[in-house]
């Protein structure tokens, strides 16, 4: 299999000798013998082939009384490739050969717009036709049919032909025609690209969310990197709705498509200078795609969209002051992909500056290595702007994952000069109002390779090998949490059938303190009253952890230890999305686990919570503080433990037995839990990110 091919390309399904041995006689019948030799790839793609013909094919020739000769057959072909196949046919020679007298030659039909009918065929040649189509002359390679789907028995009809008079020389003429009937390439989805296809050579690979073709390819630096601006348009993409095609929460595309209509756009002529794009997703999409013709070292390249952070960062975070981190873990890129960061000086650090030095020797020039740059990423100057874009075609901003301070972030910047020499900078000071141009790169990292648990997705835990363990912190107050990455394979019901499911997850091996005065490794004793927000926690807007000890009146309540971490009443962990302190058996819908307060992009976690806590136990041991039930204050079996899962009915459950061992299981309602005690009780949190494949 080819590497730089999506599908081994891809089925060879036949090639071999159709006319051999095409005899001549003057006055007698010709006849070509065929022999078809079947030949089957190992691929990915089925693709079956018949022929409706033996072995051998007759032509009558007989100048006398039927100068016009013919044989027809058909080729049968069927294929579940999604895109089809196609069929080739084509030969060496374009002559027949006398098989006596090499010298001696009977040519194909001389090209014709339309072709020949049986009345108009050139005498003392050959040429075939497909279908009820005219005669053509034959080429050295020729597409005759094909399909852009799977087909069940598609059937090609061929005929050859030939017209002769006593002129042309008697004898055996022969001809070897090469079938080649292959499965389409399948395109390159580049949400679902394995690294191993991006290599040294460019590829093109298809955005599933609106078929946007970006060019790609592995680069000096070992990365793989988009070679085109991001043109993705959020607003229009009618496969917005596609789950997980986004690096971005699948809500937050909802808010930028559907959250006050659909996402607001520049008007050609550019917005009112005093309206703020601070708190509102902008985009500059009348360039998109424009071709900046003839740019040095770059060539043709499309402008693709600018867009403001807002936009970028799929309406996550939108906010005209500093807050949390800085930015967000969230942007436009295709799943799997993400922003490149890039800081510093001229030279810099990060993914940007890490490839400018790669493709470049120390002695090269600085005019030499910039050139290097832009040639490998082929950057155009697609312009910035805070109305419509500004220095079309001069220079350009490329945003960055880099958060610098206040409201802005570092962004490259690059141009070229009134002699068409390249440069390129980093820049500290750009605001998030303004709009800029975006590149993406494979996301091919670890938990070992970031620094917050916020940067965390699905591709990065996929990637993580299973034991792993690593400290990662909280961007909310920089409390530093133990995170371990496992695996588990499993059958399980789909509502139709048994399926094998794959859960790849991480979770955290320490409890859980936000909302407490702890920094670090060390756990806080005081509750401080922290306000989330949507662009680094799970919250739906801007939530503040409660500052009162637990108690049972139906509302949030925590308690922060020094040794334990906190306890939070399930009001607290759900950040209050519900607080009916009735019927606490039933499970009620109101209550939504996916909103809570754990790092963005994590969540309480299910049964994912058994396999950690069974291959971890002495992370669960060590904190295993006991719980404290709200409506007597009493510390519960100190020993045992206690976490808040998803499952509305009861939290999960790591505790000793009687015979000394430990156990871990989910704690059902009527087993130990108390009416009504059960959300106002104080559990601990540990929070995960779960990859589930298989459903």
């Amino acid at each position: 299999m080819n590497p730089k091919q999506k599908f081994s390309r891809y089925v060879l399904a036949l090639t071999g000798v159709v006319f051999s041995s095409f005899l001549i006689f003057a006055g007698s019948p010709a006849h070509a013998e065929t022999n078809i030799q079947m030949y089957r790839a190992n691929v990915n793609t089925s693709l079956n082939v018949y022929l409706s013909t033996s072995n051998t094919i007759n032509i009558e020739v007989n100048p006398s009384a039927k100068p016009f000769s013919k044989s027809e057959f058909y080729i049968s072909v069927s294929t579940n490739n999604d895109t089809g196949y196609y069929m080739n046919m084509g030969a060496d020679s374009t002559d027949l050969v006398n098989t006596n007298n090499h010298t001696i030659l009977m040519p194909t039909l001389s090209p014709l717009d339309g072709g020949y009918t049986e009345s108009t065929f050139e005498t003392n040649r050959w040429g075939y036709k497909v279908g009820d189509g005219n005669y053509m002359p034959f080429t050295a390679e020729a597409n005759i049919a094909g399909s852009d789907g799977p087909v069940n028995g598609d059937r090609v009809d061929l005929t050859y032909a030939t017209k002769v008079d006593f002129m042309q020389t008697p004898g055996i003429y022969e001809n070897t025609v090469n079938f080649a009937i292959v499965a389409n390439p399948t395109p390159l989805v580049i949400q679902d690209l394995d690294p191993a296809f991006c290599t040294e050579t460019p590829t093109v690979a298809i955005d599933a969310r609106d078929g946007e073709e970006y060019l790609i390819q592995r680069l000096a630096d070992g990365k793989c990197w988009m070679l085109d601006n991001l043109r993705f348009d959020p607003s229009e993409s009618a496969s917005i709705a596609m789950k997980d095609k986004t690096n971005a929460p699948n809500e937050a595309l909802g808010y930028l498509k559907n959250g006050g209509s659909t996402i607001p756009k520049y008007p050609v002529n550019g917005l009112d200078a005093n309206e703020s794009t601070y708190t509102s997703p902008y985009m500059v999409t009348q360039y998109k795609d424009m071709v900046l013709e003839d740019t040095p070292g770059v060539g043709s390249k499309k402008v693709g969209i600018l867009y403001n952070y807002c936009a970028l960062s799929a309406g996550t975070y939108c906010y005209d002051y500093d807050i949390d981190g800085g930015n967000s873990a969230y942007n436009l890129c295709p799943a799997g992909w993400r922003l490149p960061s890039g800081h510093g000086e001229t030279s810099g650090s990060g993914d940007f500056a890490t490839l400018w030095h790669a493709l470049s020797d120390e002695n090269d020039s600085y005019d030499r290595k910039n050139e290097l740059f832009l040639t490998a990423l082929s950057l155009p100057a697609a312009g910035r702007g805070y109305t419509t874009p500004i220095t079309l075609g001069g220079s350009a901003d490329y945003w960055t994952s880099d958060y610098s301070g206040n409201t802005q972030m570092w962004v490259l910047q690059m141009g070229y000069d009134s002699n068409g020499k390249g440069w390129t900078g980093f820049s500290e000071d750009k605001w998030r109002d303004g709009t800029r141009s975006v590149r993406c790169l494979m996301e091919e990292r670890t938990l070992g390779d970031i620094t917050y648990m916020q940067e965390a997705t699905p591709k990065i835990i996929t990637n993580t090998s299973d034991g792993t363990e690593t400290t990662l912190k909280d961007y909310r107050d920089g409390q530093d949490y133990t995170v371990t990455k496992e695996s588990s394979t499993y059958t399980s019901w789909n509502g139709s059938q048994s399926v094998q499911v794959t859960d790849n997850m991480a979770m955290m091996t320490r409890n859980l303190a936000i909302g407490c005065n702890g920094t670090g490794n060390t756990y806080g004793d005081t509750a401080i009253g922290k306000t989330l927000d949507y662009a680094t926690s799970n919250v739906e807007s801007n939530w503040t952890t409660p500052t009162t000890n637990l108690a049972d009146d139906g509302s949030a309540h925590m308690l922060c230890d020094s040794e334990y971490g906190a306890y939070y009443n399930y009001y607290a962990a759900t950040s209050e999305t519900n607080t009916t302190s009735s019927n606490y058996y039933s499970g009620s819908t109101d209550i939504d686990p996916k909103i809570n307060i754990c790092p963005r992009g994590w969540n309480i976690p299910g049964n994912e919570a058994q396999t950690i806590a069974q291959r971890h136990s002495d992370t669960f041991l060590a904190q295993s503080g006991g719980i404290y039930r709200a409506y007597d204050s009493m510390e519960f079996n100190e020993g045992i433990g206690y976490w808040w899962s998803d499952w509305v009915y009861g939290p999960f459950l790591w505790y000793r037995s009687a015979d000394g061992n430990w156990y871990n299981s989910f704690y059902s309602v009527n087993y130990h839990l108390w009416s009504p005690g059960k959300y106002t009780s104080g559990y601990y949190l540990r929070c995960s990110l779960l990859v589930r494949k298989g459903y």
